[in-house]
């Protein structure tokens, strides 16, 4: 039996309007991804997953030098719903094989059944980890799954990586790829950014990229740049 991810579903729209999944990166949880609502369409709903794997980084990489992070700290002190840090890989690894995919995959057309929902299209939002994920899910994709019956918009990784073996993005063909990433990003070069270019536009796709001189966090001209790219009608 595959583990159901936890998750939180905001229902902005009607049940045919489009879904925004959205994926946290490495040592965070799934609250943290509601500061990029700001830059989504109104009239949608909102899906938010939580990685399985429960991990420690109660540091972060600042200024060069790993200090406290203390929004973790303190909600774990407190208790607080946005107490908790996961992971979608295993310690040390990026790699495609392996990423939780059928658990994503499964929990997210369990929710599509559960709530009756028949968007009209799918679009996924991911920071750091959450990005890769989203690339290793869509690669595995068969062709029989249900979410293949349903277009792919929108992809948009912030500071992200396709996961190492990778060949094959079919199920998301037409969709428009945005991608943001930090020059000065420490935790996610920005030559994963240019590499995800070269290999996703030689597989025909639709690819965007903004580049900011900040390090692994989006900026404000990535932030700009996603509201506009999102809100076209």
């Amino acid at each position: 039996m595959t583990l159901m991810l936890k998750y939180q579903f905001t229902s902005l729209g009607e049940k045919d309007a489009p879904i925004f999944v959205m994926l946290h990166g490495y040592g965070y949880n799934m609250q943290v991804m509601k500061i990029f609502e700001r830059f989504l369409p109104a009239g949608i709903n909102i899906l938010y997953f939580e990685a399985p794997l429960a991990v420690m980084p109660e540091k972060e990489l600042r200024d060069g030098r790993l200090v406290p992070r203390e929004d973790v700290a303190s909600a774990a002190r407190n208790g607080s719903d946005n107490a908790g840090s996961y992971s979608w890989w295993p310690a040390g690894s990026r790699l495609h094989a392996d990423a939780p995919t059928k658990e994503l995959h499964d929990s997210l057309i369990e929710v599509l059944s559960t709530y009756q929902l028949a968007p009209e299209n799918l679009n996924f939002v991911g920071f750091s980890q959450g990005a890769g994920m989203i690339f290793s899910m869509l690669a595995n994709i068969s062709d029989n799954s249900p979410l293949r019956a349903i277009p792919i918009k929108n992809i948009v990784s912030m500071v992200g990586f396709i996961p190492a073996g990778i060949d094959n993005l079919s199920a998301a063909q037409g969709a428009q790829i945005l991608w943001v990433h930090g020059t000065l990003d420490e935790v996610v070069s920005h030559l994963e950014a240019e590499r995800a270019q070269q290999f996703l536009t030689s597989l025909g796709m639709n690819f965007e990229l903004l580049s900011e001189e900040v390090g692994h966090k989006l900026g404000v001209k990535g932030f700009r740049f996603l509201k506009e790219r999102l809100n076209v009608k």
